[in-house]
């Protein structure tokens, strides 16, 4: 007996697990409106030889198959903005006790760490930031605060590692008006 509900529960698993991936067929249609066509990856604009490289793009919309309340199902938005990106020691969550530091969710007032540079994305959203090898907290500012929205499993905040003659890519994603 014991040995026939372990046959059926199996079978319920796998018939469950099969119902779930036919939901969803990996297409990139274009004429679905919760698909945004593609965008430049502007690696061919790199012009550094050590440091950190990316775009910074914003997310704004529904990007869920399915509407939702309080958000237009037209499907979402993915734009290149211009920015400033400031990027710092690395910097870690616990490191913000500040009570004012931490407006909501991924916005900060006051980074504690040291800064190390600023660089600006351009109208493609490209970026690039000359830095000498070391590991680094980087923040997007938007408007008076500083976005990051990634940690590493150390805490620390949206890090890119630069490693001797080389350039990391760092794509900078500003989601805090999307839906996923």
């Amino acid at each position: 007996m014991r040995r026939r509900c372990l046959i059926l529960e199996l079978t319920l698993l796998s018939l469950t697990a099969i119902a779930f991936a036919g939901c969803g067929n990996g297409s990139t249609d274009s004429t679905n409106p919760n698909v945004t066509p593609s965008l430049p990856s502007n690696e061919d604009k790199v012009t550094i030889s050590q440091g950190a490289w990316g775009n910074v793009w914003f997310w704004d919309g529904n990007f869920m198959p399915v509407a939702i309340p309080g958000i237009e199902s037209s499907g979402g938005q993915i734009t290149p903005v211009i920015r400033e990106i400031h990027v710092h020691r690395p910097t870690t969550w616990t490191e913000m006790t500040n009570p004012t530091s931490n407006i909501s969710g991924p916005f900060f007032l006051n980074i504690p760490s040291e800064l190390i540079a600023i660089a600006s994305s351009d109208e493609t959203g490209f970026y690039q930031i000359d830095l000498p090898p070391g590991l680094y907290s980087v923040f997007v500012k938007e408007g008076t605060a500083f976005y990051a929205n990634l940690f590493d499993s150390q805490g620390r905040i949206n890090p890119v590692e630069v490693l001797p003659g080389t350039v990391t890519k760092l794509q900078l994603d500003i989601t805090y008006k999307a839906a996923f």
